[in-house]
């Protein structure tokens, strides 16, 4: 896995995340690192104002964002084990020091994981 620290939003909001590992079919909290970059999609997701079962993360909060902007649809990520929703934004995001203006973020509304 690649590990990392990123920002997103005016004024930048850091995101260094906690982790949610699975142990024997369930879910456990168990360790505060940095954002786990999934590389298998161009999708990027971070956990939204909506989001019922984001607890104990930091929250991406579009409308405390001057660049953020509202793209009026969601979007869905379908992983092997369940799916992801959001409402999908652009906004600027910083990785390795380097900005991305308007890029794609979706605030995490839903998770459905399979058993």
């Amino acid at each position: 896995m690649w590990y990392g620290n990123i920002s997103v939003g005016t004024p930048a909001a850091i995101y260094t995340g906690q982790s949610l590992f699975r142990v024997a079919q369930t879910q456990k909290l168990i360790a505060k690192c940095a954002v786990d970059f999934e590389t298998g999609s161009a999708d990027f997701f971070l956990p939204g104002p909506s989001c019922p079962n984001c607890e104990g993360h930091d929250i991406y909060n579009p409308a405390q964002s001057s660049t953020s902007k509202d793209l009026g649809t969601t979007t869905t990520l379908t992983y092997n084990d369940g799916k992801i929703e959001g409402e999908l934004y652009t906004d600027n995001v910083v990785v390795g020091g380097f900005k991305v203006s308007g890029c794609w973020v979706s605030g995490q509304v839903t998770e459905e994981l399979r058993q």
